[in-house]
Parts: structure tokens; sequence; C-alpha cells
């Protein structure tokens, strides 16, 4: 059985979508080729072993890279333009080139951004050439947010939400991330075609789980984590500085520790006198790292203005603070996805408003303080309603599997 990815990112990329592909597809039963938007940073798979690829082993890899095209800083707009309308067209030449090498059996797509655009193009000529070959769907996050529609304009941003929904439905199978993305999305008399998947623990996460927590020492700073990209940056510069006016409350302090391919050692809020940056780990050694802290923080927007994301998104950097047993400082709007779950299970601090935060957290990080165990069965129970993730591989497979 032949799989070809269509996706944005590459199968070594450090987002959370490609961390809930690589792990979806662990041990899977076939052969993968695989087409992204911009191209690996390893120059061998097989051999990967400081990557996050583990088993995962790819025998055809293809890219249509933008390069300086694309529209980040200077010339947005103009750059946008020649995006949608010339390097769409490559990267569908592109695709239809892997296709031809890869001659798969499944095509499994993650419209994400700009890849949306010659996906859907990719998708139609698919359809009016009579080919035959079933199309699973992904859908992590909604392209009309607010940030994205202020960078690029609402007419290109909106063609991408109609493109991505076109792909969804005209898909053979098709899954989303969060309940409310599903419900969103549509397709009622065919829900049982759409799943739900996202990033989940392991058998050996719910055996640590299951195990005696960690008991940090208490002649040891509190040490919280933050994993990946900061999405929010007002949110979590906020939250540093409810952190500043409290963190010598504490005889032996407060530690932020950031794992992230980003640079934040310049930004103003940064602070080395009590903050640490780390490179970006492969998935396994940063779970092993984040089990020596005493929180994970999770922020999403407080206000509700940017809905596309704070309601339907799920950061999968909850998933990796509960599978290594950390409880979760949960920012953002009552609203928002993140905080639906925690409202749901007790597994940390909810801050839905800022007023009052310095006094809120050094009481609640002093309750807490010491031992896992106040939250362990909380985030165990969460862990098994929402996020085996053997539960979602095997309905995955399922789909991706199936004679049709």
């Amino acid at each position: 059985m032949k799989l070809l990815i269509l996706a944005d990112f590459p199968p070594d990329g450090a987002g959370g979508g490609a961390t809930i592909i690589r792990q979806m597809l662990h041990l899977f039963p076939g052969r993968i080729d695989w087409w992204s938007t911009w191209p690996s940073r390893l120059s061998t798979f097989v051999n990967a072993r400081n990557s996050n690829l583990g088993r995962l082993q790819c025998d055809h890899l293809f890219n249509a890279s933008p390069g300086f095209l694309f529209p980040n800083i200077r010339f947005v707009r103009i750059k946008a333009l020649i995006m949608e309308f010339l390097w769409t067209n490559y990267a569908l030449f592109s695709l239809f080139f892997a296709l031809a090498l890869s001659r798969p059996d499944q095509i499994w797509i993650i419209p994400h951004e700009w890849s949306i655009l010659p996906f859907k193009k990719f998708l139609s000529l698919f359809s009016a050439l009579g080919l035959r070959i079933p199309v699973h769907v992904s859908i992590h996050d909604f392209p009309n947010t607010s940030d994205r529609l202020a960078r690029l304009g609402s007419r290109v941003v909106n063609k991408m939400a109609r493109y991505q929904r076109f792909l969804y439905r005209t898909a053979n199978s098709r899954d989303a991330i969060s309940q409310p993305m599903l419900r969103a999305l549509g397709i009622q008399k065919r829900s049982r075609e759409s799943l739900l998947l996202h990033a989940g623990l392991e058998k050996s996460d719910f055996t640590y789980l299951k195990r005696d927590a960690i008991v940090r020492p208490a002649n040891a700073p509190v040490i919280i984590a933050y994993a990946g990209t900061i999405i929010v940056e007002p949110e979590f510069e906020a939250f540093v500085s409810a952190i500043e006016k409290i963190r010598f409350s504490f005889r032996y302090g407060v530690e932020l520790h950031i794992w992230s391919s980003h640079s934040y050692e310049g930004r103003p809020w940064f602070s080395s006198s009590w903050m640490t940056q780390f490179a970006n780990l492969p998935e396994k050694k940063l779970k092993e790292k984040l089990r020596l802290c005493d929180w994970g923080f999770v922020p999403m927007s407080l206000s509700d203005q940017n809905r596309a994301y704070n309601r339907y998104s799920f950061p999968t950097k909850f998933v990796t603070y509960i599978s290594a047993g950390l409880p979760v400082i949960s920012l953002g709007h009552p609203n928002s996805s993140l905080m639906k779950m925690t409202q749901r299970f007790d597994v940390g601090i909810r801050i839905c408003s800022l007023r009052g935060v310095p006094l809120f957290l050094k009481s609640s990080l002093l309750k807490a303080r010491g031992s896992r165990k106040f939250y362990r069965n909380e985030i165990l129970r969460c862990a098994e309603a929402y996020f085996d993730a053997d539960k979602m591989r095997i309905s995955l497979w399922n789909k991706l599997l199936k004679k049709r």
C-alpha cells in the first residue's frame, strides 16, 4: 500500500500539525511519499536519529518551496499576488509530478494557508481527469484568522477558507482537530465519515501517568515550561509580567524554560535572570525534559475577536504537557476550545482574565507546589476520554487502508 501525503510542512516539521501526522503514522503498514510546500531540513531520513521522525521513513520527498517570495515581512501584498497566481501553478505542476512518480493507493491532504490554493486546483483537476484514488483530508486550522486577514487582506484569505471547505467536502473521508471545528465544517448527514484527530498519548504515557507522580524537591525553583511557537505574544507577555511580580515570593524563585525553533531572547519581555531558551527538541527528548518541570503553559487569546483560531484550533502543546504528567496553566477566552477543555477537566490553573492574576497565580502555584499528585487523576481522566493515540490511529488507518 502506498500513501502520498500532501501538506504545507515536511515530515520533520517542528509544528503541531507535523507532530500529529508523525504520531498517527507510527508503524504504518505501508510505504509513504511526502509532498510539502517547504523542504525538509534533513539530508537523509533513514538514519535521522536526532530528528522527530522516529521509525517513520519516506520513499520520496517532493516540495515546491516559494523561498523569498513567501509574504512574511516586506512587500507582503505584492508577494501574496505572486503566490496566488504564479506559485500556485508551479506547485500544481509539482503535485502532479509527485502523483505520477508516487502512483499512490491513497492520498492524505492537510491543507494549510498557501498550500490550500494548489491543493484545491489539484483535487478539481484530479476529479475532472477521472482519477479514482481515495482522498482523506485533515483540517487543523482555519485560514481566516484575524492576523492573516490583516496581513494578506480579506479577498485571498476568504478564498483560502472557501477552498479549504471544498477540499473537506470533496474528500472520501475526513477529520478535524476539535469538536467545534467538526460542527462548523458540517456534513451532518455524513458525520460518521468525519473523525476527531489530534495529538494523543501513547500506551507508555498512560503507564507513566498511572505510576506514582514524581515529587519535585522542595528546595528547587518552580519551573514553568513552554514548548513551541508563541502564537499570542501579548497574552504571553502579560503572563510573564504577572510572574515577574510574584517570583520573589518563592524561596527558590520561579524559572521559565522555553523550547522553540524561534528565538525569543531579543524580545523586550525576555529576562535572562529567570528565563532560559532551549533549541527545539525531538518529541521524545522534549518529553524527558518536561518531566523535570512543574507546570506547562498554554496561552490562547483573551479576546474572542480571532474566533477562527480561538474557538476551533486546539493547541498540541496541551497534549504534550499532559503526556509528560505536567499540570497545565491555561490562559484564554472562556469560549476558546482550550478553556472549555480545562473547564471540564481540572488539570491545572485556568486564567480567563488578567485582573488580579499575580495574587491568583501566587496562591495557586503555592497550593500545588511539590507534588503533581494534586492534578494527576484529572490529567489521566482527560487523557483517557479525549487523547488516546491508539484509538485515533486505528480509526484513521481504517479510513486510509479501506478498499473502495
